[in-house]
């Protein structure tokens, strides 16, 4: 195609931007006039003229025209003209694009025929763009093309990758009755090639349910059994000696989805496998292969791990992988230790074998890579037990004093729970806290002073003169202390200070003296609990009651609404009148209700925190209202403020330093979301201590969507290179609209979705399910219309709202959003029913209520 070369060599040969955009505005004119005047075109010039708009396209250039030419391409005979429609469609094409249904037919037509190089341009497009329609549409070709018997080894392979793209945007695409012993047969396949796609479909159908899918162990013990002992491969599949590695690791993975083998055979025959790989693996000084056969190795494991006591190889797999978190290559120590930590969870009988490797394990909490050092705390945290408590506490505490401000937070939850749960005594655990409180006061959540002061509350007078001792000693020896110290000093001593004041040195006008001495340079939160403290030493012992009755009227015209209006009502409680009402507010704290620990439920909030495709909690509150906090930890506070109007919105995302050094090279990253169409500002790259920047967001909805986008924020702290991913709380909701209309109408449209709808049945947070709660969430948090007398059942609710979309037409048909919640009171159980035009935007509506309104 010389015309087509001429081009490219004229546009290379351009000396500016300037001249190559009018050389390709002159070429678009020339190419539509031509589209436009010729309707008889011949096959070669579209397809010169479609890979010169492919080429402009792919320089930057915005393209909207020649799309026809390209879908008739499709249909031609000859490879040449075929092959530039499918790279046409690979290139201009998303899933999802109105276009794409215009090719399906082209596509099935090349998808049976006899021609195999038309028949893998068809399933190469098929993966690039298929979404749920291709999936219901083409499903059964693609996997009679895979299961037949005369399809070419090439074809098969191509066949098994579409077929898995398929069953993922439909799992109802690969019924098990119908399709696994036709697809498992082919796992006896004696091509490493098509084993190897086949392998990769099996894992991604079992990673949905297993369940009619059972025959894939054995044939996966037999295909490794052939590979790995009996050696029968081609040479050509070696890489570095290794045979097959990638298909070893995916068939070592479809055995841990099912439970271990109960047939002698079979057990023996995967034992076998297992005792070669581990006891065949050895560390060269040629990079590509350690990495090849260590990531055998660790899926081995993983197996051996999976199979439990009945693995004969798991002693082994522990003493290997002792050797692996000592050795220096970085990746090797990581996965050792996260290996170690699954083996005690999974199999705890093993916790005495990995404690012999424990003085190993706590050096790794030294390594300079912070990843290592919390694969190794979550380690130390699993292994810890009533025997080793509090030499695992000493090691922990040592490290606390060195640790950087990443890992401070949740090293300090993990010792307040290990103190807490293993504790031999109370007193012990007091100490622990408070020198936790001491020496890491910034990294104490509130979950840990509460925490130590519901125990000492339940506990007896011993305990209580322990810790009120205990917080008077370390808040004599303390120049500037921090909050939470004075916090639970306060507490304590408003509590159980009468218990040390009859000794010398703490009676009750010293008390009130030496946290008066921290009272003025306290943050308010902080003087708001001292002068419940203060009122309450001076209910107990008289002599103090003018020295406190000075300090209330001190305070009750203190700036601080908190502190004013406390001084203000303890005044105002010294009344003669209130004595009686005075003596039952200020009597002691009773015992708190026992319930699980609230450390442990910030341990476990903060760890499904980590993950951004998680709903955290404050990404669900976030969903109801549009400003808060999106994330925090000891050095980074991210805070966000929306408003939306219609399909447009404005964000601002507000990032606080709350540590000692600047925060350089600070930067955000989005993540893809196509529907939405994001302009982003500029954002400093410096963010000094106790400061505060804004990046503001201008938000356009093009089309219904379910998961927005995440944000990716990196800098370089005091303790290094740090990245934060969190999930943006652009939820479909925030483009809602509440949709009034009555019982006919709302039904036409329910009917209109039929095919497309979303279920989730859940146990609700309280039963029966209250009107007002629907209101919250519904209404006030997703702005939909909850319609009245629309179902006949009173315990059951109708809503109604409709997305805005750029160029939709508001209120229409296809922007609806329809849900209702069917209500078994006596059970307690809702079954939300949401049916909407897009998939994904009915799972996300699903979500969101069940996470607002079913039980933890």
């Amino acid at each position: 195609m010389r015309g087509l070369t001429v081009f490219i060599s004229d546009l290379r040969n351009c000396s500016s931007k300037e001249q190559e955009e009018k050389r390709v505005e002159k070429e678009m004119a020339h190419i539509r006039s031509k589209f436009t005047s010729d309707s008889n075109m011949n096959g070669y010039n579209r397809k010169k003229y479609v890979w010169k708009i492919l080429y402009m396209y792919m320089l930057g250039y915005e393209v909207d025209f020649g799309h026809m030419e390209a879908v008739n391409l499709l249909s031609s005979q000859k490879y040449s003209e075929k092959s530039v429609g499918y790279a046409w469609c690979a290139l201009m094409l998303r899933e999802g694009d109105e276009l794409l249904r215009l090719i399906i037919n082209s596509i099935r037509v090349d998808l049976i025929s006899r021609n195999d190089n038309a028949v893998c341009l068809a399933l190469n497009s098929i993966c690039n763009v298929g979404g749920k329609e291709f999936a219901e549409t083409l499903s059964n070709d693609v996997l009679k093309l895979l299961t037949h018997n005369i399809t070419k080894t090439y074809v098969r392979k191509k066949a098994a990758l579409t077929a898995l793209r398929l069953f993922r945007k439909s799992n109802d695409t690969l019924p098990a009755e119908q399709w696994a012993d036709r697809i498992l047969a082919l796992l006896d396949e004696k091509n490493i090639g098509v084993l190897t796609s086949v392998t990769s479909l099996v894992l991604g159908v079992l990673a949905v349910d297993s369940a009619g899918w059972e025959a894939a162990a054995p044939k996966a013990a037999r295909t490794l059994t052939r590979l790995v002992l009996n050696k029968d491969y081609s040479n050509d599949y070696l890489y570095y000696g290794i045979p097959t590695p990638w298909l070893q690791i995916k068939l070592l993975k479809v055995l841990q989805h099912f439970p271990p083998p109960e047939e002698h055979a079979l057990k023996l025959r995967v034992s076998e496998v297992l005792q070669r790989i581990v006891s065949g693996t050895e560390v060269t000084k040629n990079v590509n292969k350690n990495n090849a056969t260590h990531a055998v190795l660790f899926e081995a494991i993983n197996l051996s791990i999976h199979l439990g006591q009945s693995s004969e190889t798991l002693p082994q797999c522990i003493n290997l992988l002792g050797r692996f978190i000592s050795i220096r290559e970085a990746n090797i120590r990581y996965l050792g230790l996260d290996t170690m930590a699954r083996l005690s969870q999974e199999q705890p009988h093993t916790l005495d074998d990995l404690k012999k490797h424990q003085s190993t394990i706590l050096f790794s909490l030294k390594d300079p890579d912070i990843s290592i050092r919390r694969r190794a705390l979550d380690l130390v945290y699993a292994m810890c037990d009533t025997a080793t408590v509090k030499e695992t506490v000493s090691e922990l505490l040592n490290y606390l004093d060195n640790a950087d401000d990443h890992i401070k937070e949740e090293l300090v939850l993990k010792i307040a729970i290990l103190s807490e749960r293993f504790a031999s005594d109370n007193s012990w655990y007091v100490d622990v806290v408070l020198q936790l409180v001491r020496s890491a006061g910034d990294q104490v959540a509130d979950e840990v002073w509460y925490r130590i002061v519901q125990i000492v509350t339940n506990q007896g007078e011993d305990l209580q003169r322990y810790a009120a001792q205990g917080v008077w000693t370390i808040l004599n020896a303390e120049v500037l202390p921090h909050k939470n110290l004075v916090k639970v000093a306060g507490y304590v001593l408003g509590e159980f200070g009468h218990t040390i004041a009859e000794s010398p040195g703490s009676s009750p006008s010293e008390q009130i003296t030496l946290l008066h001495k921290h009272f003025r340079n306290a943050d308010p939160d902080v003087r708001a609990l001292l002068l419940n403290t203060y009122v309450k030493i001076a209910h107990t012992y008289a002599e103090v009651a003018q020295m406190v009755s000075e300090v209330m009227q001190q305070h009750s015209a203190a700036m601080d609404q908190e502190v004013q209006q406390r001084a203000a009502e303890y005044i105002s409680l010294s009344a003669p009148s209130l004595a009686s009402i005075k003596g039952t507010v200020l009597e002691m704290m009773p015992h708190f209700t026992e319930r699980e620990s609230i450390v442990s439920k910030a341990l476990a909030s903060k760890s499904k925190g980590d993950d951004p495709e998680a709903p955290t909690r404050r990404w669900l509150a976030l969903c109801m209202r549009n400003d808060g906090v999106l994330f925090e930890d000891a050095t980074l506070q991210i805070g966000v403020k929306m408003e939306f109007n219609g399909h447009q919105g404005r964000m601002a995302l507000f990032f606080g330093n709350k540590g000692q050094f600047p925060l350089q090279q600070l930067a955000t990253v989005l993540s893809p979301c196509p529907q939405l169409a994001i302009q982003v500002s500029p954002l400093p790259s410096t963010l000094q201590p106790r400061q505060q920047l804004s990046q503001n967001f201008l938000i356009e909805c093009n089309a219904p969507f379910g998961d927005g986008p995440q944000v990716k924020v990196s800098f370089m702290g005091g303790s290094g290179p740090a990245q934060i991913v969190a999930r943006l709380p652009l939820n479909p909701s925030k483009f809602f609209a509440p949709l009034v209309t009555d019982g006919g109408d709302f039904f036409r449209r329910w009917k209109l979705f039929e095919g497309k709808e979303l279920q989730k049945i859940f146990k609700l947070k309280t039963a029966p399910l209250a009107e007002p709660e629907v209101e919250r969430v519904c209404a006030g948090g997703m702005k939909m219309a909850v319609l009245r007398g629309v179902d006949p059942n009173t315990a059951n609710y109708v809503v109604a709202g409709w997305m805005a979309v750029k160029g939709g037409a508001p209120q229409s048909d296809t922007a609806s959003v329809l849900m209702r919640l069917e209500v078994n009171a006596a059970a307690g159980m809702c079954r939300a029913s949401v049916r909407a035009s897009d998939a994904g935007l009915a799972t996300a509506v699903a979500q969101i209520v069940q996470s607002h309104l079913a039980a933890p």
